[in-house]
Parts: structure tokens; sequence; C-alpha cells
């Protein structure tokens, strides 16, 4: 089908380094709400990182069905 590519997971960044951004992200949002960034723990960096891995599964054929509706609806 045009417009789909194989999916390429070595480009997907790796555990590490999605737990350094994930700890960064939740320091930020505690310090933005008042909170101290040392309040922050390892087990929620790591509840954290198993949500986003749920979606991040989900989201190839979520984008795919949204395409082919885009697609039907514009009759191209």
């Amino acid at each position: 089908m045009i417009g789909f590519e194989k999916l390429d997971f070595s480009l997907f960044p790796d555990r590490d380094y999605q737990l350094g951004w994930l700890r960064y992200f939740l320091e930020f949002t505690s310090e933005y709400s008042g909170r101290a960034a040392e309040s922050v723990t390892d087990d929620d960096v790591e509840r954290l990182y198993v949500h986003v891995n749920k979606f991040v599964l989900v989201s190839p054929p979520v984008l795919s069905a949204l395409v082919l509706l885009q697609r039907a609806r514009l009759n191209v």
C-alpha cells in the first residue's frame, strides 16, 4: 500500500534512553506543579515506561485505520 513502510525498530530509542527521558519529563512536570523534582521515584518512571510502551504497540494499527478513513473520506 502506498505510504506504508516496514517499521525499523532499530530507530526506536533503547530502554535506558527512554527511562532517562521519562525521568526528565516527570521531574519537569513535578517542578511545574510545585513539587520537588526529587519526589519522582524509580517506580514512577518504570510505571510510565510500561504505559508508554503499551501505547506504542497500538499506534501503528490506529494510524493505519486513520489513513484508511481519511482516504475513503477524501475519495482520492
